[in-house]
């Protein structure tokens, strides 16, 4: 397995709100490139409304890396609980919240997914994608309801689930579940991306085969280019070929 983080800061400001787990660590920006990494690689997107956002995306990886959450429901309700005890211990960031999507490995290339928010995971299947994960956002709930127009009006990166807030029943939503196929990779990207890049465009990257940190800025000046401000984040995992 080898696995490219990339991570740079949005526009205007300070210090990015994403987080990435990769080798057993903790990264807000820059380039990574492992052929060892831990059983855990994740992203997480501090909601950016909430203050607090660095800090909650920064709390629920940690506790992934040390194994805190085990792939059951009821450790990331714990997870969930001790992030909303732990921002009231901050004046002011009491509402921190943030999105998460996590895939956990085991040792026969097994793997199951935790998610929650619009943070995504893409199978990679040939030359395609495929979205492995829900957005939980305004806009996908509308047009689940049948209601286009107005799903066409709400902002994109408008959430209806997370963890933290100071509300547990926000991650109800949350999803868990196995990958029951082998896939040849996964993609982790944040709304920094997906959200201004076209599908195909992720897909064309993945394809060509270039992973090197100029590639990854190439990538991030195109997500620039149409609008994104915000901090971009994306995981690529490929398995060597006697992985498969």
């Amino acid at each position: 397995m080898t696995v490219y983080a990339f991570m740079k800061c949005g526009d205007y400001k300070s210090c990015s709100e994403d987080t990435v787990l990769v080798d057993g660590k903790l990264l807000k920006d820059g380039y990574h490139t492992s052929n060892r990494t831990g059983d855990c690689i994740g992203l997480a997107d501090g909601v950016g409304g909430n203050a607090g956002g660095k800090e909650a995306s920064e709390y629920v990886l940690y506790h992934c890396m040390n194994r805190y959450i085990d792939g059951s429901m009821s450790s990331a309700m714990h997870l969930n609980d001790d992030l909303i005890k732990y921002a009231k211990t901050i004046p002011g960031k009491e509402r921190m919240a943030t999105t998460m999507s996590v895939i956990l490995f085991s040792p026969d290339r097994g793997a199951k997914i935790i998610h929650v928010g619009n943070t995504r995971i893409y199978a990679i299947q040939g030359k395609y994608l495929k979205q492995l994960t829900k957005d939980h956002t305004t806009t996908e709930m509308l047009k689940s309801r049948g209601e286009f127009e107005a799903a066409e009006l709400a902002p994109k990166n408008e959430i209806t689930a997370c963890f933290g807030s100071g509300d547990s029943t926000l991650i109800n939503q949350l999803q868990i579940f196995n990958i029951e196929k082998e896939y040849s990779g996964y993609v982790l990207t944040s709304d920094g991306f997906h959200d201004h890049l076209d599908e195909e465009d992720i897909e064309d990257f993945c394809s060509q085969g270039d992973y090197s940190f100029q590639a990854f800025e190439d990538l991030a000046e195109a997500a620039r280019e149409k609008g994104s401000v915000d901090d971009k984040s994306i995981i690529i995992i490929r398995f060597d070929n006697e992985d498969n």
